[in-house]
This record gives C-alpha cells, structure tokens and sequence, in this order.
C-alpha cells in the first residue's frame, strides 16, 4: 500500500478509499470513546486518539458523511498525552481514556454532559445551573472498582475432529478486546480492585493445572465462562460467582481453596463462592442462567456506606465506585431534601441504598425493582437498618408504576404513590420506558431527582419531562468511572408552579 500524499488544503471534497494512508490532528472525542480527526471538515472517527495529537491513520471505513481509521502512528504527542499505566490498554476495550491525562478527561466529559443537554434536550446554557464535574483525588482513580464481570476463553481457533478437540488454546480470563469477541488475558487491572487480579491468577492456575475447559465462542462449548468478583472495602469481604456451561466445576473445593488463598493473602476474605448454568447464547448483555446457587459459604456479602449496611447479591445492582458513590448519593439525598412529611418514590432502586439513605429523613418511601434477588437485599436492608418507613415492591417500574398510578392494587400502595412528592429515578443506560414517564407526569411530584450513566437519554427524557410541566433546575455530573468513557451525572427538575 503507498502512502497518499495529498494535503487537506488542495481537496475541497476529501474522497477517501478504504485503505488510504492519511494524516490529521485529533481536535475532539466522541460519547464513544474515539478521537475525532477532520480533513475540510470531514470528520473521521480514530480508537486510540488524544486530544491535539497529530497522527497518521489508514481509513477504515468511508460512510457518506464520516469515515474511520486505524491508528497508525501519532506523529506530534499532545500535551494531554501520558504513557498508560496498563500494558494493554491499546487492546483492551476497557478503558477508553488510559492514554489521556485524567484532568483533561474530566474536562471532556464536564463537556459530554453539558452538551448533550443541550444539543438532545433543547435546553440553553442559561436555563439552568450546571455544575464541575466532581472527580477522585490523585491516587484514587486507579484501582476503584469494587466488581469485575470477567471473560473465561479460549480465544477460538480450536479444531473438531471425530468428536475431540484439539489444539487447545491457552485459557485467558479478562476482558474483550476493543471491537471484536476475542478475549484479552488480563493478569492486572489497574481499574480494578487489587483483589480481582488476586481471583484471576489463582483461577487460571486452576484451569491450567486440572485442564478444566474454557468457553469456545467457535464451538460454543467448554465449562468455564464468566466471572464475576464483587469485594466490600468496609467488611472486607469478597463474593465470586462463576457462570457455567455445565452442572458443576471438577475439583471444585480445589478451587475455592486456592482463591480463598489468594484472596487472604491481599488482606480480604472469600465469603461467597456462587454458580450458574447458562448453555445457550448471550442475549442482550445477560450472562446468567435462571439460577444462581451458592457452591459456597453464604449468598451475600456485606457493605457499609454513609452509616447505612448492605446486604448485596450475587445479581444485585450496586455502585461499582463506594468513594464515588458517596459522593453521588450525598448530593442525591441534598437535592431530594426529604422532611417528614414527604412520600418518595425511588424507581430502579437496586438493593435500596439511595432510598435507605434518604429514609431517615422522610416520612415514607416505596422502591420498585425488577430484579427479585435485589428486591430480597433492599427490604433486608431495611430491617438490617431498623427502618421502617421504607417499601421495596419486586417488578419493571414501567409496569408496577402505572398501574398504581391508575389506582390498581394495594390501596396502601396506591395511596402512596398518589401522594408522592418526590421521585428518585435511576434507570439503567437506556433511560426511562415512555410509559414510566407517562406514570410519573399522572403522579405529578413536586420534584424529580433523576440519575443517568447516560447523558444523551438523560437529555432525551428531560425533554419530555420539560414539554410537561417541568423544568430544568440543575446538572451535576460525577466521575464514578476514571479511564472509561462513562460518566454519572444527576438532575433536578421541579413541577412549574
């Protein structure tokens, strides 16, 4: 392939080919993580690009009004450019921002947010009151997360021959790699809680050691497929579940006595080893089986956050960031603002810690919850707390919500949600259902305190909640995931008087 030498200055419509060789300056980033390069304002998507770099890269693919490129060499390094703490950051499709100073990536996801309000929900930067981003001090952006949700493959490429496998791949447990289904082996994540690398070593000696099988996307067949590391700073203890293509691990008890090893060694405790069965296809994210069962010990650990104590299962929602989240939640339980005399409704409410946390302060609460075993942790969470103004209800909030609303069910219930002042709504990243929006217009709190790990279906339902008698009243936005994309943000909109 020759490298094409034209400059952007003599083409006035730049025609690229899938293949061609070119150079441009990275000037922004995408919501997804890419480098935005333009040639006569041509954008062109880049993975692995910084902020003001000058880079080379062959183009990828052409669209009608964008391209992409592979990155191929940066030529002139931007000042917001650091070497990366992890080894395999370039491969890895975990962190998007490994390579770009962590105040510059503040800066652009402050940007994110404001932007997406504005350009996806109409509003103007006058209207209401937009806040810093609050990040972690130095030293606390690394090593954060509290769960892993890990890959167990072989990386493919095996061959079947009369009902045998052969050439069996080294097992590699980690994470996929940017853009494809093949598994990265990470020994070390530097986002990650030191005792998840602990897990990761002493069950790939495991797998090594007893030659137990790892998934094969190819063949869909193996044991191994996925694990999930959930760990407690505050108990110091640690739950492991397994997902499984099969009824049980080999040599199991050999397993949990290495792990139990590793994960001593780092000063925690395994307390929780869980397993689940699943044998068909990954759909839409869903890595269980219908049951999750405790292999061993018990089946929670627990959490201390602002005061409060937490059951969590192996299922359950819970923050990922606890320095984070009580960050986050402190400015939630601020803009709720409960006294005793008001009724909140806290929707998506995981194992109930925003609602717990504002419950000492209302006069009542009810959450709703899909997932049953969070609904089991919320309401044993309550009497864990010695609460007794607080309700969990198991079911989709898009369907519990309307129905109360509408006056159908528990008159308990229905008589709280009808005289609910306040709603608490954290949905997951593809925002509200219309019908829970609709609910909630027919409610008609006071206030709604909204919080998104996505700022462009915030912006979409802050629209719709604007076009309805709301408006606009504040913007926070939080960093609850350094080195990613991602970004937590929170906002008040209040009923117009």
């Amino acid at each position: 392939m020759t490298e094409n030498k034209r400059n952007s200055e003599s083409v006035d419509i730049p025609l690229f080919m899938r293949g061609e060789i070119v150079e441009t300056t990275i000037v922004d980033i995408s919501h997804q993580g890419k480098g935005i390069g333009k040639i006569n304002g041509f954008p062109i998507f880049i993975d692995g690009g910084v902020i003001d770099d000058k880079v080379k890269i062959e183009i990828t693919k052409v669209k009608k009004n964008f391209a992409f490129g592979k990155l191929m060499e940066v030529l002139e390094k931007s000042e917001f450019r650091i070497k990366p703490a992890c080894e395999i950051s370039q491969v890895c499709g975990g962190c998007d921002f490994m390579e770009t100073r962590y105040d510059k990536q503040l800066e652009i996801k402050e940007n994110f947010v404001k932007n997406s309000i504005m350009r996806i929900g109409g509003f103007a930067e006058g209207d209401f009151k937009f806040n810093s981003i609050v990040g972690l001090p130095k030293g606390d952006e690394l090593y954060y997360r509290n769960k892993a949700t890990l890959e167990i493959s072989t990386g493919g490429n095996r061959l079947k021959k009369g009902g045998t496998i052969e050439n069996l791949e080294e097992v590699k447990i980690g994470f996929k790699a940017r853009g494809t289904h093949k598994v990265v082996h990470c020994d070390k994540c530097y986002i990650q809680h030191p005792v998840v690398s602990a897990v990761i070593k002493a069950t790939k000696n495991f797998m090594d050691e007893d030659n137990i099988s790892a998934w094969d996307e190819k063949w869909a067949q193996g044991l191994m497929r996925h694990m999930i590391v959930r760990v407690s700073e505050s108990s110091k203890e640690v739950m492991v579940i397994f997902i499984i293509n099969g009824k049980g691990i080999p040599n199991g008890e050999k397993l949990i006595s290495i792990m139990d090893e590793a994960v001593y060694a780092e000063g925690y405790f395994l307390e929780s080893v869980c397993v689940s069965t699943k044998k068909d296809k990954v759909k839409n994210g869903e890595i269980y089986g219908k049951k999750v069962e405790v292999y061993a010990g018990k089946p929670v650990i627990y959490d201390e956050m602002m005061g409060m104590k937490f059951e969590v299962s192996s299922r359950s929602f819970y923050q990922v960031n606890p320095k984070m989240t009580e960050k986050l939640y402190s400015k939630v339980k601020e803009l709720v603002g409960a006294t005793e005399n008001d009724v909140i409704l806290d929707l998506y409410c995981g194992v109930g810690s925003i609602g717990i946390c504002c419950a000492t302060s209302a006069k009542y609460i009810l959450g709703i919850e899909r997932v049953h075993d969070a609904i089991v942790d919320a309401n044993r969470n309550a009497v864990i707390n010695n609460l007794v103004n607080i309700r969990f209800l198991e079911g989709k909030a898009e369907e519990v919500l309307p129905m109360l609303a509408a006056g159908h069910g528990d008159s308990d219930l229905v008589k709280l949600v009808q005289n609910a002042n306040t709603v608490i709504l954290d949905p997951p990243r593809a925002g509200c259902e219309k019908s829970l929006i609709d609910s909630v217009l027919k409610v008609s709190p006071e206030k709604i305190v909204y919080v998104s790990c996505d700022p462009a279906t915030l912006a979409r339902d802050l629209k719709i909640f604007a076009e309805n008698g709301y408006e606009l009243v504040e913007v926070s936005p939080f960093d609850m995931f350094p080195w990613s994309v991602h970004v937590e943000c929170i906002a008040l909109i209040q009923r117009v008087k």
